[in-house]
């Protein structure tokens, strides 16, 4: 399960939501809510109106 967190996304154990390891993520400097959700293997991030797609 993938988390959005400020350094990036957090990888999460759906069992214990432990931490497993962190992907970082440069955002600039865009405060605001970020949403993730996946396109197959491709995790997507929306930004306020912005869709992206990270690799």
């Amino acid at each position: 399960m993938l988390v959005p967190v400020p350094a990036g996304l957090a990888a999460l154990d759906p069992a214990t939501g432990a931490v497993t390891s962190t992907i970082p993520v440069d955002r600039g400097d865009r405060p605001g809510p970020v949403r993730v959700g996946p396109l197959g293997t491709t995790p997507l991030e929306q930004r306020g109106r912005t869709l992206v797609a990270l690799r």
